[in-house]
C-alpha cells in the first residue's frame, strides 16, 4: 500500500484505501518521521479528493483523525458542499450504518 502525505493530495486522485492507510499510518510514525512528512489534512482531502460517504463518516467526521481546529469544525454541511456527488440522504444513511462503529 502506498503511504501519501499532504502534498501528494494536490498531485492526483487517490482511492479511499490509500487515504485510509495513510491516515492510519500517521499515528504509528516516529517523531523523526513525522517531522519529515506532512500529515494529511482532512479538509484538504475534502477539497482535492473524491471520497465516499462511508469514508467521510469513518474518517473525516470521526474526531479520532482530526488534529487541528479546522478539522474539528468539519461537519455534514462541509462534506456536502465539498463533495457534491454525495447527497444528504446518502450521508445520513452512512451515519446510520457507520456512525457508531470503529473504523476498519
Amino acid at each position: 500500500m502506498e503511504f501519501i502525505t499532504q502534498n501528494d493530495l494536490f498531485l492526483k486522485q487517490y482511492d479511499v484505501e490509500t487515504l485510509k492507510y495513510s491516515l492510519k499510518m500517521w499515528s504509528i510514525l516516529s517523531k523523526k518521521e513525522k517531522c519529515k512528512f506532512k500529515r494529511l489534512n482532512l479538509y484538504t482531502i475534502l477539497l482535492t479528493q473524491k471520497v465516499t460517504s462511508e469514508f467521510c463518516v469513518k474518517y473525516i467526521l470521526n474526531e479520532t483523525y482530526g488534529n487541528t481546529e479546522e478539522e474539528y469544525s468539519i461537519n455534514d454541511k462541509t462534506v456536502l458542499q465539498l463533495q457534491p456527488h454525495i447527497s444528504s440522504e446518502e450521508l445520513r444513511a452512512a451515519w446510520d450504518i457507520y456512525g457508531d462503529t470503529e473504523d476498519d
